[in-house]
């Protein structure tokens, strides 16, 4: 037996988990049932359970009625009492009345495919339900899985044939048990279920489907991506169809195991992952919000925001606030209230993202007057007073103080004034009334008074503390807001040197950044001089200040947080914007650059690299980018600007280049005595401030000086021209009119060239062949003087041949032809030019609808020369003879080849002159530096060999040539073959030790001939004598040495009795270890021989 649990749609579904005691106010208690004592032991538990929350009641009586059949009305109800089933509609059954106790619960569940009408006009409510039925409904109802073997049940033989798989279904999830009779457990499938019955089996059914595991615990892993962990242990990872707004609890729905959950979550981040919002309260600053924390360095980066709409409005400076998670961008001049702009946010650092997003649209709005937030004093004569919004600059006629109007000078930056009163204010409470202060939207301050306090301020500035310090920066807080500070206001000393700092930028009124700069590095731990910084009230530093500051060595490499096109720029010029400032060297230096396209060629760039702006580089190319196209750029070798010059990890990303080529007006047709034909340089806008169809964009006028009036537009199809009609008569064809056309778009945005132009009307021209070339040996490329508008393939044919299939481009004016049969690669035949033939009376038509005309024209050969084969010239070793597929010349050459030594990559082998070869026009011989026994050929986008059409030849492929000098190699391997005897394979040796390594190489056999020397020694190793037995002394006992041959004889027992000589000195026996080398090869061999000598 075995059951699965998929989805449970009802129970899943409903709101709660109606059975769910705590879900539910319990209607009646089981012991309130009058006949609760009449429930089997077996069923008390699931009555009590469902009568406790209000699935089943007692009827009128109080009484459940355990032992009575249930009919399909009551099935029905518990059915939407259960799992709180709700009908959106109604049911048409006549047998079920609408005032009827059950009609609810019966339209509910069968509009829920619990339950079904016995016909379609009956459902029969009163009709007694059989324990099969019961178990089709709660299978089909809880979609429950599962199979179970009937035959355990005695009755099996009467279940039907309709009802078999849902009691398997339901015997499998323990639903239905049987029941015991005489010693046999019967299904009884056909018989009325019992109330009590009905309560078992539902109760059981939910159990079930409660078992199924529960959400345990969920882990936000990215917007998108779920871990999550069921109380069975089953870990599951979920993907979510749409991304959860960060920082916000949304409830999401997904399925595990075909079991569809419901959770609450909440995608917690604290780096940014987008722009939350885009605001603007008042027309001078413009607010961004993301929806996280933003590196400060990238986000505080002006060029990083671009606003368009009116006034196209430019970012003067950009502030971050100090929770990170929003910047203020400033405007140069101001917003037009209410009005529509679009921000683009780029290249905006968040942990390991980059923001980017376009399009974003706010409307400014400003309808509140300027107010005081805040006066503050600084000392006795200088006042601070805060705006709620940037003002123009104040005047002073526009403040008071204690009702006198304010005597001084006054300085406005934003949203915040100082006045430097001539006069110092006395200690103590005094009130400040500001009235006529404009906000950029022309709002005035109304009459307001502010209190503030001053207190003498005779405390001079001092260096709070030194926030941060490298070799190159130094950042300083001073304990108060200080006047103006100046670099030079801040050195250090290097023995009687003054190293003062180059710059200085201002962080807050009170923190100021130093940055040394060359010589003026740090260098070590030193005091920092400080001199001459003031505060508000006049009060200047003591001239002995100094702090001790200790450089910490910035290990931080610069990283590209953008590279763009520059606008304007044609394509030609691209700007790299880096982390931090860069070292000159390496930041101009050419080669740490390279644009590659789609196919990996590289883009020549310039040698001059800009590096004129911090953290900026600004490389120019030699050549156009092509519009539509993805290109590779790739940067190494950059360093910063620091002591330690760190340099930057390569970095490599794809530039789409998008078109910004301006289109051009190319024609001014006159089709008929009211229409025109404007034609343009490619696609253009039908939509929108640019469109082509838009009578503001044409003036057509007439010789005496008159203008005339569009009706209306007609646009091709390819949208690169469109027909002006009108309702009045052009002139005559004989006179000379013209049309300006001003302010249109191409597709991509562009305006047109010089953005308006003016055409003289032309005379309707026929469309021709304006060009035809062989671009491959299948291919036809024609190009016709005006677009195509249908293209009729059977009109042409290439030297009597039909054409295989036809492609037009976009432009409408170019098709490509592919041949049924090839063309020489000379486009020649017999000696004279191929022909493509446009047939009399075609039936392709160009743009305007008319016939193009009927001609041939000679196919220029614009197909690059193929290699046939590659040889060496007989007889040289420092010769390559190449043959073309047509005939090609040769003009200093050398340089479109590439030879490679095989058995020396390191021999650098130059090509010392390439000319045609002798009565044969079609073959180049290549003329080696050195002679080489074998080497590789190759060229890669040649330029001096062209066909006779001058097209360069077709890159050549490696191409390995033989060009072994001498046949020495192969007369080594012949000689190795044919030894035999000692002289003959002592002579091979001799002629293979003679050759080079380069030629020995070649030598594929010289390990058979190693074995062949061997086997020699071995045969007269084995000539040695097995022992010499009663030598006499001084005897010599080592064998006669043969020829080629030589022994060396060791003895094995101590003390040795035989000299090095072979002689016997002394009797006794001993063991002899003779070992033989065969002098010419150096190969060995061993033997052992016993000796014994008499006494």
């Amino acid at each position: 037996m075995a059951k699965q649990n998929k989805g449970r749609k009802f129970f899943a579904a409903s709101a709660t988990a109606a059975l769910v005691a705590s879900a539910i106010v319990p209607v009646a208690s089981a012991a309130q049932l009058n006949d609760f004592d009449k429930v089997s032991g077996y069923a008390k538990e699931a009555v009590q359970a469902l009568v406790d929350s209000g699935v089943i009641q007692g009827d009128a009586n109080g009484n459940f009625n355990p032992t009575s059949t249930i009919t399909r009305a009551q099935a029905a109800t518990i059915f939407a009492n259960a799992l709180e089933l709700e009908a959106e509609g109604s049911v048409d059954f006549k047998d079920v009345k609408a005032d009827a106790w059950y009609y609810d619960a019966i339209a509910a569940t069968v509009e829920y495919g619990i339950f079904e009408g016995v016909s379609a006009t009956e459902f029969a409510p009163n009709k007694q339900l059989t324990r099969s039925e019961a178990a089709k409904i709660l299978v089909e109802a809880f979609e429950l899985e599962g199979e179970a073997d009937l035959g355990q049940f005695a009755d099996a033989s009467t279940v039907k044939s309709w009802a078999k798989s849902y009691l398997e279904i339901a015997v499998a999830n323990g639903v239905i048990k049987g029941s015991e009779a005489n010693g046999k457990t019967n299904l009884n499938p056909n018989a009325a279920i019992t109330r009590q019955d009905f309560a078992v089996v539902f109760s059981r059914t939910l159990d079930t489907v409660d078992a199924t595991p529960k959400v345990d615990k969920i882990e936000v892993v990215d917007a998108k991506t779920l871990n999550v962990t069921l109380t069975d242990g089953t870990k599951e990872t979920v993907t979510l169809e749409k991304a959860l707004e960060p920082n916000k609890e949304t409830e999401v729905t997904f399925k595990i195991k075909d079991v569809e959950y419901t959770a609450k979550v909440t995608y917690v981040v604290t780096t940014a992952t987008a722009v939350k919002s885009v605001s603007a309260t008042n027309l001078k600053q413009v607010v961004v919000e993301f929806d996280g924390k933003v590196d400060p360095s990238t986000a505080g980066e002006k060029g990083n925001y671009t606003l368009t709409g009116t006034n196209s409005p430019a970012v003067d400076s950009v502030t971050v606030e100090e929770d990170g998670r929003s910047v203020t961008l400033n405007i140069v001049d101001k917003l037009e209230n209410q009005a529509e702009y679009k921000l683009a946010v780029n290249n905006i650092k968040a942990g390991d993202k980059v923001i980017n997003a376009k399009d974003l649209k706010f409307k400014p709005l400003d309808n509140t007057v300027p107010t005081v937030s805040k006066v503050e004093a600084l000392g006795n004569k200088t006042i601070r007073v805060h705006f709620s919004e940037p003002v123009k600059p104040a005047q002073t006629s526009q403040f008071k103080i204690d009702g006198k109007v304010v005597v001084g000078s006054i300085q406005t930056n934003l949203n915040t004034v100082i006045i430097k009163l001539s006069s110092a204010l006395t200690d103590g409470e005094h009130t400040l009334t500001a009235e006529g202060t404009e906000d950029y939207n022309n709002f005035k301050t109304v009459q307001a008074d502010t209190k503030f306090n001053v207190v003498e301020d005779k405390t001079a500035p001092t260096v709070a503390s030194v926030v941060s310090a490298s070799f190159e920066k130094v950042v300083l807080k001073f304990s108060e807001p200080v006047e103006q500070v100046f670099a030079s206001n801040v050195y250090w000393m290097q023995g009687g040197a003054k190293k003062q700092a180059s710059s200085v930028k201002q962080l807050k009124d009170d923190t100021f950044e130093f940055t040394f700069v060359g010589d003026n590095k740090l260098v070590y731990t030193t005091d920092l001089f400080v001199t001459n910084v003031k505060d508000f009230s006049g009060n200047v530093i003591d001239k002995d200040t100094k702090v001790q500051v200790t450089p910490v060595i910035d290990q931080t490499r610069p990283e590209v947080i953008s590279s763009t096109f520059v606008k304007d720029s044609n394509n030609k010029k691209i700007t790299i914007k880096f982390t931090k400032s860069l070292d000159t060297d390496t930041a101009k230096k050419a080669a740490n650059y390279v644009i590659k396209d789609k196919d990996g060629k590289v883009q020549a760039i310039s040698s001059t690299v800009d590096v004129s702006k911090d953290k900026e580089v600004t490389i120019t190319l030699l050549g156009n980018l092509k519009d539509n196209s993805d290109y590779t750029l790739s940067v190494t070798g950059v360093s910063d600007n620091t002591t330690l010059k760190n340099v930057m990890l390569p970095y490599t990303t794809t530039l789409s280049v998008k078109d910004v080529t301006p289109p051009e007006l190319t024609s001014v047709t006159r089709l008929n005595d009211k229409q025109l034909y404007v034609a343009f340089s490619e696609a253009m806008a039908t939509s929108g401030d640019g469109s082509i169809v838009d009578t503001d964009k044409y003036t057509v006028t007439k010789p005496d000086g008159k203008t005339l009036t569009i009706a209306s537009f007609n646009v091709t199809q390819d949208a690169k021209g469109v027909i002006l009609n009108f309702n009045d008569a052009l002139p005559a064809e004989s006179a000379s009119f013209t049309v300006k056309v001003q302010l249109v778009k191409d597709l991509a945005g562009n305006y047109l060239e010089g953005l308006s132009k003016t055409l003289a009307v032309a005379a309707q021209t026929d469309t021709k062949i304006d060009t035809v070339k062989a671009t491959a040996k299948d291919k036809v490329e024609v190009k016709f003087t005006n677009p195509i508008q249908s293209l009729v393939q059977g009109d042409f044919t290439v030297d009597g041949s039909e054409i295989a299939h036809s492609e037009i481009s976009n432009d409408g004016k170019t098709v490509t032809f592919t041949l049924k049969t090839d063309l020489a690669e000379d486009v020649k035949k017999d000696g004279n030019a191929v022909k493509l033939t446009v047939k009399a009376s075609p039936s392709t038509v160009d743009v305007l609808g008319k016939k193009i005309t009927a001609e041939s024209k000679d196919i220029a050969d614009k197909i690059k020369a193929t290699v046939k084969e590659v040889v060496k010239v007989a007889d040289k070793d420092n010769q390559i003879k190449i043959t073309f597929n047509e005939a090609v010349t040769a003009t200093n050459a050398e340089s479109d080849f590439v030879v490679v030594d095989n058995l020396d990559e390191n021999n650098k082998v130059t090509v010392t002159n390439v000319a045609s070869a002798p009565g044969d026009s079609k073959s180049i011989i290549l003329t080696l530096d050195k002679p080489l026994v074998s080497a590789t050929v190759s060229a890669k986008d040649a330029r001096f060999v062209k066909d006779v059409a001058l097209n360069t030849i077709a890159n050549i492929d490696a191409t390995t040539v033989e060009l072994d000098k001498d046949g020495s190699a192969p007369a080594v391997v012949a000689q190795i073959t044919a030894a035999t005897t000692q002289a003959q394979i002592e002579a091979a040796r001799t002629a293979y030790n003679a050759l080079t390594p380069a030629q020995k190489t070649l030598v594929t056999n010289e390990a058979d001939l190693q074995a062949k020397e061997q086997n020699l020694v071995n045969g007269v190793t084995l000539a040695v004598s097995a022992s010499y037995t009663a030598a006499d002394a001084g005897t010599t006992v080592v064998v006669d040495a043969q020829a080629g041959y030589t022994y060396v004889i060791t003895a094995s027992s101590a003390p040795a009795f035989i000299a090095a000589d072979g002689k016997v000195v002394a009797a006794g026996t001993a063991t002899l270890t003779y070992t033989v080398t065969h002098t010419v090869s150096g190969k060995t061999a061993v033997k052992t021989v016993d000796v014994t000598v008499a006494p």
